[in-house]
């Protein structure tokens, strides 16, 4: 029989299944940042300061800011634009306007 009970039971087994959907779609419609856009940040960035660190830039940031903005500094290496420095393994990148 159906009762006001079974009834908010099945709304909350409902939730928990379709929960794991709903973060995902949650997820997908944040604003992914391009790497031509965050070329250009870093671009702006460096015409404010002589160096910086990527920690300082991704500070805060959600992962794909983090992979996006390390492709854009991957793509800025293979132009010369920068110069990329590191003291050693896991430290901050330091970043640099190859002159």
């Amino acid at each position: 029989s159906l009762t006001p009970l079974n009834l908010v039971e099945a709304y909350v087994r409902l939730q928990k299944r379709l929960e794991p959907w709903i973060r995902l779609r949650r997820a997908s419609i944040e604003r992914i940042v391009s790497v031509k856009e965050r070329i250009n940040h870093l671009r702006s960035l460096l015409l404010e300061r002589s160096h910086f660190t990527f920690g300082e830039v991704m500070k805060g940031a959600a992962k794909t800011d983090v992979v996006v903005s390390f492709l854009a500094l991957l793509e800025m290496l293979h132009e010369k634009i920068i110069h990329v420095s590191q003291r050693d393994s896991f430290q901050d990148i330091v970043i640099k306007h190859v002159p």
